[in-house]
């Protein structure tokens, strides 16, 4: 009985222990940076950031899509947008049937940062 009783409590000390806790974004002037986990809770996912990376993603009241992370300097808190010849997107997106799809895109543009 005792053991039965402890298993549950186990599992759910383990649970908190090993959901992050605490604030993973700041807002700067031009952007919201990310560190360690990116959440976007308007869609319903979050993406783990390894130690040293550094997400970028719009400030409030632009819409929750995603971040971007830069592929040639992934630790940069300078901004990052699609300029960039090198990054990486995290977002989402709805299709026609306005059915969410989350992805991850690793992009290397081969245009003149600048050019469309």
């Amino acid at each position: 009985m005792r053991i039965t009783l402890s298993i549950p409590s186990l599992i759910l000390a383990i649970a908190v222990a090993a959901y992050p806790q605490g604030k993973h974004w700041f807002e700067t002037p031009d952007e919201t940076i990310w560190r360690a986990r990116y959440g976007n809770c308007d869609h319903g996912y979050f993406v783990n950031l390894s130690p040293g990376v550094i997400g970028h993603g719009s400030l409030p009241p632009s819409p929750n899509h995603g971040i971007l992370i830069s592929a040639k300097n992934p630790g940069t808190t300078t901004e990052v947008t699609f300029e960039e010849t090198r990054l990486i997107a995290v977002n989402d997106t709805n299709d026609a049937m306005e059915l969410a799809a989350e992805m991850t895109t690793a992009v290397e543009l081969s245009r003149v940062p600048g050019e469309l």
